[in-house]
């Protein structure tokens, strides 16, 4: 068994080594890219929109003979929306964020219009509700509004789902070029090789023993382009989302924690897609040997 195997090392697809490699580094390379991408942009918008789903926004308007929502009046509401069991944070938008949003930074002092109290809310749950009638006692007839971001995110949830269907089609295609690529690689080696199979056949070699040979010295042969393509891929991408400081995946202040972050799932996704390639090549070489050669 060891003397045919080392007997395939030295004819099926020796003299293509370099080729197979460097092909192998560029395909592998563009998948891991997909992959990546895929991977953090899954995570960052699944996160996004779960955050942004438990955001409500209350805004005040001060009454008309006020400029501004009473200092007692806002206090109280703060309050009443902090011991609320349903609210993990809250941020309070000050005066000059609130002119910026609104497009009235060179709003002077002394003008009569009034300035909105707005407070944001994370809720704990995403359809949780906060309780108006205690906001309305303490409001004392002023117009407020809630807005609940979950209302929002429909359209964008239907958008961010056809992102990543597109991303996973394409890397599919990719992958899919790539097995008929390999595919077609090995069948015209086993058609110009046609009396070394009938010598190994004569010497006791079965379909399956060669099925199996062929396959691991084809993914030996692809081997090293695509482990270099792995941390090739790994790196690159970590160093464009750190200098272009892109928000996909959860980013961590050291560079080494990012790149392994990329680089372990890479590593197990292309594990799994090695053992079904294995898989794939053992019953192919199996039934087309059987087919064409030992029928």
């Amino acid at each position: 068994m060891i003397y045919i195997q080392n007997i395939f090392s030295k004819i099926f697809l020796n003299n293509e080594t370099k080729v197979l490699s460097g092909l192998s580094f560029f395909i592998v390379s563009l998948i891991s890219f997909h992959f990546i991408f895929y991977f953090n942009f899954y995570n960052f918008s699944g996160d996004w929109i779960l955050n942004e789903s438990k955001i409500v926004t209350l805004q005040i308007s001060p009454k008309k003979e006020e400029k501004r929502v009473p200092s007692e009046i806002s206090k109280n509401i703060i309050f009443n929306i902090q011991k609320s069991d349903l609210v993990s944070t809250i941020k309070v938008f000050n005066e000059d964020e609130i002119k910026k949003d609104l497009g009235l930074d060179t709003l002077h002092s002394y003008s009569r219009i009034g300035i909105p109290l707005i407070i944001q809310a994370s809720l704990k749950n995403m359809n949780s509700r906060l309780e108006h009638p205690s906001i309305i006692e303490i409001l004392d007839g002023r117009k407020f509004n809630i807005h609940y971001h979950i209302d929002d995110l429909y359209e964008i949830k239907g958008f961010v789902g056809k992102v990543k269907v597109f991303i996973f089609l394409f890397g599919m295609i990719i992958t899919l070029l790539y097995i008929f690529l390999l595919t077609y690689l090995i069948k015209i080696t086993l058609i110009s090789n046609y009396k070394f199979l009938e010598i190994i056949q004569v010497m006791g070699a079965d379909s399956k023993k060669i099925s199996i040979n062929v396959s691991f010295i084809v993914l030996k042969r692809f081997f090293p382009g695509t482990l270099i393509a792995v941390f090739f891929s790994s790196l690159v991408s970590t160093i464009i989302v750190n200098l272009f400081n892109i928000p996909l995946n959860e980013k961590s202040y050291y560079f080494f924690n990012d790149f392994f972050s990329n680089l372990l799932p890479l590593l197990v996704f292309l594990l799994m897609l090695l053992m079904v390639l294995f898989g794939y090549l053992v019953c192919y070489l199996y039934y087309f040997l059987e087919k064409r050669f030992f029928a």
